[in-house]
């Protein structure tokens, strides 16, 4: 039953409009970009003074 789930959710996800596929991409280009800023800042192997 799981294989049939995931193909209804590739089809799902492949009718969506190019332009969703877009803005997804771009939301998580956003959030690795804070994540990483956030994490090298907040990283307790950051040895440099603040």
């Amino acid at each position: 039953m799981a294989p049939l789930g995931i193909a209804v959710c590739f089809y799902l996800i492949y009718e969506l409009s190019t332009l969703t596929h877009i803005l997804f991409a771009a939301w998580i280009l956003l959030g690795l970009v804070v994540y990483e800023t956030y994490g090298v800042k907040h990283s307790s192997l950051n040895t440099e003074p603040e």
